[in-house]
């Protein structure tokens, strides 16, 4: 054989190896992403929740536990035929202006049945307008309600200055995301 017969042979010889290696891998690929359960967690996330947005405190007065100020109730629950999903609540500052003081406090209370599943706590210290602050931090829902308390007061027995002309408002916002079997 001359020598353009032998490198032409060689051009289609590796032309067909490169053919073989892809299909190859691509049969492999293919049959690695159909294994395993296609119903394990796919579907959507079908979720009902109601919240209260917005909390104004035009008259907060020092108070000496949570019952003395402002309140605010989220519900939530899964839907059937929804994947299973994880609940988060949050508080957005959108005026803080002097009030961004540890005797600001805000706690949360989640109860399930009449039974409490969740609780939380926080003050304001260290708070941003309009930065969120998560006060319910991945709550995995259930199929009925689960019912989230939310209280935000000043405590009396950590106040030491006068707060006279100062207002807090605030935004309160939810989401939800898939529980994954990495989750």
């Amino acid at each position: 054989m001359d020598k353009k017969k032998k490198i032409g042979l060689y051009i289609v010889f590796v032309l067909l190896l490169c053919i073989v290696v892809g299909a190859a891998s691509y049969a492999y690929i293919v049959a690695r992403t159909n294994e395993g359960n296609v119903d394990n967690n796919s579907g959507k996330v079908d979720v009902d929740y109601t919240i209260t947005e917005n909390i104004t405190g035009i008259q907060l007065m020092p108070s000496e536990d949570k019952s003395g100020g402002l309140h605010s109730v989220a519900t939530a629950k899964i839907n059937s035929g929804s994947v299973p999903s994880a609940f988060n609540i949050y508080i957005t500052p959108t005026s803080i202006t002097g009030l961004n003081i540890a005797a600001l406090k805000w706690e949360v209370v989640g109860t399930y049945n009449g039974t409490t599943v969740y609780s939380n706590n926080g003050n304001f210290s260290t708070a941003v307008k309009d930065t969120p602050i998560t006060i319910v931090d991945k709550y995995e829902l259930k199929s009925t309600n689960t019912t989230f308390d939310i209280y935000i007061w000043l405590d009396a027995n950590l106040i030491n200055t006068a707060l006279n002309d100062n207002r807090f408002t605030a935004k309160i916002s939810a989401d939800t995301v898939q529980i994954t079997g990495s989750y």
